[in-house]
């Protein structure tokens, strides 16, 4: 039986305004497959895969997650531009694999989102390259300021939320203009991430325009889409999708507000109302009415202005953007 492999090459949708992180062609000894503890040849999991559609194996940066065989620091042979690739299993990660590739493609180009630049199926593994995200995730951010015993700006927090709203207002509703709030899209079939937390958000260099990073949602694994059409049992479910995006939006924001000293105290009030009305912290949503995103960022952006005001812009902790950015 013939083996057949799907190799798609998306256009590599780079933001001129990034300053894109490029490699050397040469491995530093810590990251060579031989780079082992273990005396002898490097185990299974230790070693790295081939390189293989163009891309350099550079590094192995975690082993985790129910169908991955790894997540992987590339390098573009042509571009010499630093990539990830997610390798999944085969046959139980295949599934994983055509969704989530699938999933990326629909949303490619989002300024809020991951982008992917290939995807490759084949009978023995399953690959996805994606955008390197330089600054890692909310995860290092706030590692940083409670290592520095620092509170994490409101206005920082705030560039949070508007990103992550867009992001949903985009895989939720299917609006993707920027200055305004259109309609949804009748012909959008939803995206339910499923798994917004400070892991899945990533940090990348900043636009020259802004004092902050990009921010990016990633890692769709756990997304539901391709619902079609649905009886009143399916459009329950699709609810409760919807609501746990929001409210895991909700506790990401107040992950990051509670960082530091003083914690809740000095926190900017209108922060905690956005994160009371995305009904964080409720113990049962099924009951209660959860805005919608596209409602939720028209408060953000109604907002924002007021928050520019009142709320000093300030930087990142240089300690953080010298180690990642």
């Amino acid at each position: 039986m013939r083996c057949m492999t799907f190799c798609i090459i998306c256009p590599k949708l780079v933001d001129s305004r990034m300053d894109q992180p490029t490699y050397r062609n040469t491995q530093p000894k810590s990251m060579t497959n031989n780079n082992s503890k273990l005396k002898g040849e490097p185990s299974k999991e230790e070693r790295l895969p081939d390189s293989r559609d163009g891309f350099i194996m550079i590094q192995r940066l975690y082993n985790g997650g129910a169908w991955n065989r790894g997540i992987f620091l590339v390098g573009d042979e042509a571009s010499k531009k630093l990539a990830i690739c997610k390798m999944l299993y085969p046959l139980i990660g295949s599934r994983n694999a055509f969704r989530e590739s699938g999933i990326l493609s629909r949303l490619q180009g989002h300024d809020n989102m991951v982008h992917m630049y290939r995807h490759c199926i084949t009978y023995s593994e399953n690959r996805i390259y994606m955008e390197y995200c330089k600054g890692g995730d909310l995860a290092n951010i706030i590692d940083a300021y409670k290592e520095a015993c620092c509170r994490i700006p409101d206005s920082f927090i705030w560039h949070v939320a508007e990103s992550l709203m867009r992001a949903l207002c985009t895989t939720h509703m299917g609006i993707w203009k920027e200055d305004r709030i259109e309609a949804p899209r009748k012909d959008w079939d939803p995206i339910y991430h499923g798994d917004i937390h400070e892991r899945n958000v990533f940090i990348t260099t900043p636009f020259t325009d802004s004092p902050y990073p990009r921010i990016v949602l990633g890692d769709f694994g756990s997304s539901h889409h391709n619902f079609g059409e649905l009886d009143s049992n399916d459009q329950e479910f699709v609810e409760q999708l919807r609501k746990r995006d929001i409210v895991n939006f909700g506790a990401t924001i107040h992950a990051l507000r509670r960082v530091g000293p003083g914690k809740l105290k000095y926190s900017d009030p209108e922060l905690d109302s956005l994160i009371i009305r995305c009904g964080t912290g409720m113990t049962d949503t099924s009951r209660i009415k959860i805005p919608f995103a596209n409602e939720i960022l028209g408060s953000i952006l109604r907002s924002r202005e007021t928050v520019r005001s009142r709320i000093k812009l300030e930087p990142l902790i240089k300690d953080f953007c010298d180690r990642k950015l």
